[in-house]
């Protein structure tokens, strides 16, 4: 293998790498945002209680991991709502 070829190789590597890193976190920051919409609309304490339990309509790709979904209040709680 040429060191031309090993080099393409490895800066395909890094920037598929660095996408599949950008994806996640535009998503994570999207479902934090589409929370954040909810809460500024809430009208009482009530109604932030229900958003709190409410958990964000994800759109994901088929073959990704979801885990746990998480609910507006405990991604407000860990800091990704603001």
């Amino acid at each position: 293998m040429s060191r031309r070829t090993l080099l393409a190789v490895l800066g395909f590597v890094v920037v598929a790498i660095a996408i599949a890193l950008w994806g996640t976190r535009w998503r994570d920051v999207e479902e934090g945002h589409l929370c954040a919409e909810q809460y500024a609309r809430a009208k009482s304490a009530a109604d932030s209680g229900v958003i709190d339990a409410h958990a964000p309509i994800r759109n994901r790709g088929s073959g990704e991991f979801t885990g746990p979904n998480l609910t507006c209040g405990e991604l407000r709680r860990v800091g990704r709502v603001k």
